[in-house]
């Protein structure tokens, strides 16, 4: 069974390789609630993100308590893997 921290590990390398830089990202946060089919995803700091429909397919099958890095337009869920692109709405 793979391990959560290696998980994490892999979802940072993935950041890192795609040019965005470690430090321009927020880590720590979790998925609070889905609403809808993934249109909308609230995390724990109670803000909310429209997620771009394309990516929409990945968000629904996200569960609460799934671990989220925010890098500027993106959420990665570092639990899945999943990168999707998310506007902020507050």
């Amino acid at each position: 069974m793979v391990k959560r921290w290696m998980i994490w590990l892999v979802a940072i390398f993935m950041v890192c390789e795609s040019g965005i830089s470690y430090g321009a990202c927020e880590v720590g946060h979790w998925v609070s609630e889905k609403i809808g089919s993934g249109e909308i995803i609230r995390l724990e700091d109670g803000s909310l993100w429209e997620i771009d429909s394309i990516d929409r397919i990945d968000t629904s099958l996200w569960l609460p308590t799934d671990n989220i890095i925010i890098c500027d337009d993106q959420l990665i869920n570092s639990d899945s893997g999943d990168k999707v692109g998310a506007t902020p709405l507050r």
